[in-house]
């Protein structure tokens, strides 16, 4: 309708429909309850009914040479319900089949749900847990789902994400942040299925039983807003691959969000890890861009402080290493160990020292304001994958932190769509189609010559009797 507004006959309609139950329950949570599943189940019907018409109308108008093979039931999971149609399959003029409704409306082939309805289920995955999600499923729409359903659909949404396109406006800024981290997550192990892992058996064991997933973070500033600090045009995603994969990802990241050429200035920070150094970023950007690494000072600040104990000797570390000086706060960490016995704040004082003299070109005076990676990784990765026994698989692990991601960044998550292609099978059968016509189209003579070709009929007669030559 052009002015979208219910037609007032339809409401009338529907009031002295529902007016009785009223009477028969006079109390509204009854009714309200009784009202909600009934009008699911009409919109089911009337969708069902109108993608039946709908297909009626393509029937009528099939294009020319279509002819109409059969007719097949489909259902699709919906944010309304379970919806059964019947749709017409044809066969096109190479002897293809064609579901032209499900074409022209998009519909996935061989797909469970609505597109609606798998959007809603990952929306629903990044935050519930499977069991959950299912259970909020049903509640939703009155349609049964399994665990694994929901567990399939995040799988296929992470796909669909690493495979899309960025189809948005791209920012244009010539200073870009660059923040990089890897999470730990406990990958899944079938002998403990049945019963938890104490805690310090898990951290015994965490690197064998955990993997790291490389986590970058992009934003073009910082602004003051309502008294917090605000990351302008943030861009966030993961990747399970190795160090030269993950920057080529990143790189990809960038040229999908922002105008690359504008790019001058990239400041990169990380923990110091190998792998995290913006330097490997210089593989894939223009030489006129300036990659300049920071140490993250949160890293820095907690080394410092389990290194020194509360006091002066603390205040003098941090200052050191705001000021700069690496190399000064080395030296001042081996002094004091060497001075103390065997200890566990003499082990951590030799680790800080050889953290600085590892990171003294990263650890500068008056640094770039970073330092937003950690609070990333708490509320985008860990709130959903860490804690509580969880495990996950690599694919289910990296399709869950992709899918929440896209949803920190402010983007839409990805619709599985209809292929636009035809299928192999399809190909194939077009294919022999036309060598069969290519072969039988020789026309036939009687000796004395021949006229151009004479179509009788394209359909009715048999192929190697379309084409004869005609004398009168």
């Amino acid at each position: 309708m052009s002015d979208f507004t219910t037609p007032t006959e339809l409401i009338d309609a529907l009031s002295k429909y529902f007016l009785p139950q009223i009477f028969q329950t006079e109390d509204f949570q009854s009714f309200e309850a009784g009202l909600t599943v009934q009008f699911r189940s009409l919109a089911a019907k009337c969708m069902s009914s109108v993608l039946e018409q709908f297909d009626q109308s393509l029937v009528a108008n099939k294009p020319q040479g279509w002819t109409i093979h059969a007719k097949e039931k489909r259902t699709l999971l919906t944010l309304v319900g379970r919806v059964e149609f019947v749709r017409t399959c044809f066969k096109d003029e190479f002897g293809r089949r064609r579901l032209l409704a499900d074409e022209l409306l998009g519909i996935p082939e061989r797909g469970v749900f609505s597109q609606g309805a798998f959007l809603w289920i990952a929306t629903q995955a990044a935050e519930l847990s499977y069991r959950k999600t299912a259970k909020a499923f049903l509640e939703q729409t009155g349609a049964s789902i399994s665990h694994v359903s929901v567990m399939r659909v995040v799988h296929t949404e992470g796909k669909l994400i690493k495979d899309s396109k960025a189809i948005h406006t791209k920012i244009s800024t010539e200073k870009l942040c660059l923040e990089t981290d890897g999470v730990w997550i406990h990958l899944q192990n079938p002998k403990h299925r049945k019963h938890a892992l104490p805690r310090s058996v898990y951290e015994l064991a965490r690197q064998a039983q955990s993997f790291e997933l490389k986590v970058a973070c992009l934003y073009a500033g910082k602004i003051k807003e309502k008294g917090r600090t605000k990351r302008l045009g943030v861009s966030v995603s993961c990747s399970d691959s190795v160090a030269d994969q993950f920057w080529e990802h990143v790189f990809e990241m960038i040229c999908d969000d922002f105008e690359e050429q504008d790019i001058k200035h990239i400041i990169a920070g990380s923990d110091g890890a190998t792998w995290c150094s913006g330097e490997h970023l210089s593989k894939f950007m223009s030489r006129s861009v300036q990659i300049e690494h920071h140490l993250d000072l949160f890293h820095l600040m907690q080394a410092i402080t389990k290194a020194f104990p509360k006091g002066s000797a603390r205040e003098k570390a941090r200052q050191l290493a705001f000021l700069g000086k690496a190399r000064a706060l080395s030296l001042a960490c081996k002094q004091i160990a060497t001075r103390l016995d065997e200890s566990t704040r003499k082990r951590r004082l030799r680790e800080l020292a050889v953290y600085c003299e590892n990171h003294r070109d990263e650890i500068s005076a008056c640094p770039p304001s970073l330092g937003t990676m950690e609070g990333t990784i708490a509320h985008v990765v860990a709130a959903r994958t860490k804690g509580q026994g969880r495990s996950w698989s690599r694919a289910g692990a990296e399709a869950m932190v992709l899918i929440r991601c896209r949803i920190a960044s402010g983007k839409p998550l990805v619709a599985p769509v209809r292929n636009p292609f035809f299928t192999e099978q399809q190909l194939q059968a077009k294919e022999t189609y036309l060598s069969k016509l290519v072969s039988s189209s020789v026309p036939l003579y009687e000796g004395h010559g021949w006229d151009y070709p004479y179509q009788v009929n394209t359909q009715s007669l048999s192929t190697a009797a379309r084409y004869v030559a005609h004398t009168e």
